[in-house]
């Protein structure tokens, strides 16, 4: 366990978090493996990708997985700028419609006079024709994870991508893992296999063919003795809510950490906030941090950590690949890091009364859960991309097939 302590790294934002990417960039011998959903053509994203052309020049094989998904993302908020599927319309008609839409439910401004036309990037032509990186960016993978390998030695994952948002502002982590077992352990999770063998610490993976997380969040809920704090980014699955209602009546002492305003779903954020408010009467903290929060981070008892790409919303039970990380080690260095860092995020937040209704909207919440949640009429898809699925296919038929 000693030995696992000592290969355990917290990293809290983004600057910290980059700053150990690019080094074993640069220390890489042999093989870069990235696996990302979100991947701007801005600042840190163009960076991201000398440093990935300055490997791949001396030998390192590197190879990119980076979910076509991302996209909607990309084109919807912040720069609007997407590095690698500027030419979304082309090749995937849905995820253009739907990326359309995103403009509303990102930056709420008139949709078709904003959308935006992407530039081009020489960066990405020059990836494009390296011999030594492969690509895998053109395919909708369902794939929400964030991990890096390096030399099959080292591991970085949490909820971090590639934009200058996670690098500046937003709130969140990854961890570090310099430990080859650990690295195959991963691996094989990453697989769908499992194992036997007890260790303090372990991944948690959804894959297209299992899903995992989603029970893991609810076996944590249920076994808290004492406390759990929670630190969420879009928190929308009343399954979730439900099950921390029945923890504070047990006696649990329940804290929640979300941002003032998230960069979307906002309403439904808040809405969950009231319905936890007005359902339990004690043992419920709840904080506005000022600060976007993307971290999806569960600490249990001071003694439990999952962490990683998941959020609390009905996309940990669908076929969506995620990936968190489970600590299980009270006298970790890691854990007492984050118990700090908690701490000290709670000084900086805003601590709600259970006394004031939260404002938001009801048909904008509506609104967003048609966007981001599934109907049992579509698995493992949101109501707005069933809408959009049709729309595709009309379109096809009209101008392309007609």
């Amino acid at each position: 366990m000693s030995i696992h302590r000592k290969k355990l790294h917290l990293l809290i934002g983004g600057k910290k978090a980059f700053k150990k990417i690019f080094k074993n960039i640069r220390k890489a011998k042999k093989s870069v493996y990235i696996n990302v959903h979100v991947w701007r053509d801005d600042f840190i994203g163009n960076k991201m990708a000398t440093m990935l052309l300055r490997a791949a020049d001396r030998g390192v094989q590197v190879t990119i997985v980076k979910d076509q998904l991302g996209a909607v993302a990309e084109f919807g908020d912040r720069n609007n700028q997407s590095f690698f599927n500027k030419n979304i319309y082309r090749k995937n008609l849905k995820l253009y419609l739907l990326s359309i839409a995103s403009l509303y439910f990102y930056s709420k401004r008139f949709i078709f006079r904003s959308y935006p036309f992407q530039k081009e990037n020489k960066l990405y032509k020059r990836l494009l024709e390296h011999p030594n990186i492969k690509l895998f960016t053109d395919q909708e993978l369902n794939d929400h994870s964030k991990f890096y390998i390096f030399d099959l030695q080292k591991l970085i994952l949490g909820g971090i991508n590639i934009g200058d948002e996670y690098y500046k502002t937003w709130h969140d982590y990854m961890v570090m893992l310099d430990n080859p077992e650990l690295v195959q352990r991963f691996i094989k999770r990453l697989k769908g296999l499992g194992s036997n063998d007890r260790c303090p610490i372990d991944f948690i993976v959804d894959t297209q063919t299992s899903s995992h997380i989603r029970e893991k969040f609810l076996e944590l809920i249920r076994g808290a003795r004492e406390k759990m704090s929670i630190e969420m980014s879009y928190f929308t699955d009343y399954v979730f809510a439900d099950e921390l209602i029945r923890a504070s009546q047990r006696g649990i002492n329940v804290e929640i950490i979300m941002p003032l305003k998230a960069d979307v779903v906002d309403n439904l954020n808040k809405t969950i906030i009231n319905y936890l408010f007005k359902r339990t009467t004690e043992n419920l903290t709840i904080y506005f941090y000022p600060k976007m929060i993307h971290a999806k981070l569960m600490f249990i008892d001071d003694e439990i950590t999952f962490l990683g790409s998941a959020n609390l919303t009905q996309y940990t039970s669908g076929r969506i690949l995620e990936a968190n990380i489970l600590v299980n080690d009270r006298e970790a260095p890691f854990t007492k890091k984050l118990k700090k860092q908690l701490e000290e995020d709670k000084r900086h937040a805003f601590l709600i009364s259970r006394e004031q209704k939260i404002p938001c909207s009801s048909l904008r919440a509506l609104a967003e859960s048609s966007y981001i949640e599934q109907d049992s009429n579509y698995p493992h898809k949101s109501r707005l991309v069933s809408v959009i699925s049709s729309l595709e296919q009309g379109i096809r038929r009209l101008y392309f097939e007609g």
